[in-house]
């Protein structure tokens, strides 16, 4: 029977006698405690918090974790979600900090047996949970079940369901984009095994979080959920994404707008941390040599497109991760701006294409909703040209099945760029890129070239011989610098965590043996 909610968290109503205070469960099933983490964003907050109610199985109980909001939130809840526990931090500590706080709060009081991560901008749709839990209770040995997350305000788009890496770049191929459909339509429920999930929406074991421990705090946010996730595949857990749990998501774009620069800064330094880390050993000089080189090698091309802030901002997110400065940003990177041709001071340069080969490249590597936009806006832009849009070889088929018609070649090697290079320049009048990336070689073979925003806007810079000739010049500093640089980062120790903190002053959590017992140590 539904307890009402005035009677909720009443002295007498213990754990070990009322069922659900949301959705009536019986203490025979897996109890369940959702953690959210929120900050700001009240309206998102006040729709999840109503949905969770409605779901078929609806968790135990509810815990908000409140990053010091500043819009009502936490009033919110104490006035219209009263049976809802509520723990006020009082600065925001980012998700890592937030999830950790939820996480001490579930672990210490203990009674559960799953925790279900979520972000306070998701919408939940039917089954959800339910579907989380069946994965889950399927397999012992599962200790991550994450949702297929969709891209809000986009019908029928999924950004992924649970990611891989890619240990050669440190990419995430994010599995399940657009995954396939039925022929009524539906959703095919599939199971993908992956090397971690996003928290958006993430269920955990007690049991595996008590042996591997909870999250680095290091982090603040990005790269947290994927040292988490690797470092339950470490311990011998298995990590999945359940295509038939399904929430939406804020696009990309949407939730990094707020000061991008900050953005940046954190995924390159907690990216070099992350895999500095966790990276296999045979692996990890290739890869932070790979990964050092391309920090330093946009730095310098950033720098030439006269977007001094980015530069900046690759330089010292590197310098950071070196000297070990870890946590929330501190400094002010100030903002980026589209690329501009070099000694116009920013001066607008708007050149008519001339329609020689009559097509554009509109060169990508993904097919979210701000790509769609852009390539839509491009052929606006430029209605004479025919635009064919690209993506290198590398990207995971997946990733592309709204991008429609679209053409492909291998980039892997330098032998292959320059063959694609070629191709290009006889085929093609200009490429157009978002202006977040780097060019490639054969852009300053072109007279022009065409940037554009996640949001359509569009702009140009004008292509010079000596560009080309300082970047070729360039390239062989940086290769030394990198190599130099990895040197110093493999000589680097890595510092003790304690991923076991929630035990402080209470009972030692019940199984902290075997591989994840020497997490706190990093050892190899």
């Amino acid at each position: 029977m539904r307890i009402p909610r005035l009677l909720m968290g009443l002295p007498f109503m213990t754990d070990a006698t009322r069922t659900s205070p949301i959705s009536g469960v019986s203490d025979n099933s897996p109890r369940v405690l959702a953690i959210i983490v929120s900050w700001n964003k009240k309206r998102f907050l006040e729709r999840l918090l109503s949905d969770l109610g409605k779901l078929d199985r609806a968790p135990n109980e509810i815990l908000v974790v409140d990053n010091a909001s500043t819009d009502g939130s936490a009033e919110l809840i104490r006035l219209e979600f009263p049976h809802v526990h509520l723990v006020c931090n009082q600065e925001n500590l980012g998700g890592t900090g937030g999830f950790n706080t939820g996480m001490r709060w579930g672990l210490e009081r203990g009674g559960f047996d799953y925790l279900w991560l979520m972000d306070n901008d998701i919408v939940i749709h039917p089954g959800v949970l339910t579907e989380l839990l069946r994965v889950a209770e399927s397999d012992p040995r599962t200790a991550l079940v994450g949702s297929r997350i969709g891209d809000m305000g986009v019908p029928g788009r999924t950004q992924e369901i649970a990611v891989r890496l890619d240990w050669k770049t440190g990419g995430l191929i994010r599995q399940g984009a657009d995954e396939v459909r039925g022929m009524a339509g539906e959703h095919v429920p599939r199971v993908y095994e992956a090397d971690y999930a996003a928290a958006c929406s993430l269920l955990a074991r007690v049991a595996a979080v008590e042996e591997v421990g909870i999250w680095d705090e290091s982090y603040f946010v990005f790269f947290d959920d994927i040292d988490w996730g690797l470092r339950f595949r470490r311990a011998g857990w298995r990590v999945c994404g359940a295509s038939a749990s399904f929430v939406e998501h804020e696009s990309t774009w949407e939730r990094r707008v707020f000061q991008p620069l900050q953005g940046l800064y954190l995924n390159i330094r907690n990216g070099l941390y992350c895999f500095h880390r966790l990276c296999p050993p045979k692996t990890r000089p290739r890869l932070l040599c790979h990964m050092l080189r391309t920090t330093l090698l946009h730095a310098a091309q950033y720098y030439g497109d006269g977007r001094k802030n980015l530069a900046r901002t690759h330089l010292l997110s590197l310098w950071d991760f070196l000297r070990g400065k870890m946590g929330p940003p501190t400094r002010d990177f100030g903002e980026d701006a589209m690329p501009h041709t070099p000694g116009r001071a920013g001066e607008p340069y708007e050149p008519e294409i001339p329609v020689r080969k009559g097509r554009i490249l509109f060169w990508t590597i993904s097919a979210s909703s701000d790509t769609l936009l852009a390539i839509e806006a491009v052929r606006r832009r430029f209605s004479r040209h025919q635009v064919d849009v690209f993506l290198p070889a590398n990207v995971p088929e997946a990733n592309t099945a709204n991008l429609g018609p679209y053409l492909q070649r291998s980039t892997l090697s330098m032998k292959d760029r320059l063959a694609t290079g070629r191709w290009v320049l006889q085929n093609y009048d200009a490429v157009a890129r978002d202006y977040r990336r780097t060019r490639l070689l054969f852009d300053f073979l072109l007279p022009v070239s065409i940037w554009y925003s996640p949001k359509g806007a569009i702009t140009f810079t004008r292509n010079r011989w000596y560009h080309l000739a300082a970047r070729v010049l360039l390239r062989p500093l940086v290769d030394v610098g990198a190599v130099l640089l990895t040197l110093v980062t493999l000589l680097k120790p890595r510092q003790r965590v304690d991923y076991f903190s929630w035990s402080r002053g209470a009972s030692a959590p019940p199984s902290r043996t075997g591989p994840a017992a020497q997490q706190s140590s990093e050892a190899d």
